[in-house]
């Protein structure tokens, strides 16, 4: 029997069609890699599917749970903010661990490359020619609607098509009816994102910084004097 994808396994949570998916790939400084997913789908969907979604969906996770596949993945079912929600997560010690383990990227993308010269990191994301979760028919409907591809890097990015980044954190926006796309990044890892702030800011900064040590050291010396 084919052994079920995790992909699919989340989607099945909902036991229905439509669902958002936000991946984030976390790289850490210490070089770990974190990868965490979350499917999203709207509760006043799941209602005309359930009367209990928060029942439902921690049935169906137990299930998943007893079949010891995923048992290295963290995963958990909950409803939150008009949403229901089934999440997974996993952390990898390299990146050599995470592409050849990580089922969620090795279903989305068909090549991995990953490069560190000791200076510079460059991922490079090929993606499958065709991503069977965006297909739909006259008979069925797509099981995703939109994937959210994030990653969050505590370097300077230097090079990537990234669509929108905010608070380091790159997102890549995919929708049904598109073609995946590749994912390109490169950063130093001789600058931290800390490089980012501008000079300007650290100058008015540090001029705060000292004006209000000035102001203190002359409060204390007044309040010692007036004794």
């Amino acid at each position: 029997m084919r052994r079920i994808k995790i992909l699919f396994l989340f989607i099945v949570l909902f036991l229905l069609s439509g669902c958002t998916v936000n991946y984030r790939l976390s790289i850490s400084e210490s070089g770990e890699i974190e990868e965490d997913i979350k499917f999203l789908e709207s509760t006043s969907v799941l209602k005309t599917f359930s009367n209990s979604i928060q029942s439902d969906l921690d049935k169906e996770l137990q299930n998943v749970k007893q079949s010891g596949i995923y048992d290295s993945y963290t995963m958990d079912a909950f409803v939150e903010d008009g949403y229901g929600i089934g999440t997974g997560k996993r952390v990898y010690s390299s990146f050599d661990n995470f592409k050849n383990n990580s089922i969620i990227v090795n279903e989305m993308f068909e090549d991995i490359s990953i490069i560190d010269n000791g200076k510079v990191v460059s991922i490079h994301l090929k993606p499958v020619s065709n991503f069977k979760y965006f297909e739909e028919s006259s008979m069925y409907s797509s099981l995703l609607d939109k994937v959210n591809f994030e990653i969050n890097i505590p370097y300077k990015v230097i090079d990537g098509n990234y669509d929108k980044e905010e608070n380091g954190v790159y997102t890549w926006t995919i929708n049904k009816g598109e073609s995946l796309k590749g994912i390109n990044i490169s950063y130093s890892t001789n600058e931290n994102i800390i490089d980012k702030i501008p000079l300007s800011i650290w100058i008015i900064s540090s001029i705060i910084f000292v004006i209000l040590l000035i102001s203190v050291y002359v409060y204390i010396k007044y309040k010692l004097n007036s004794k």
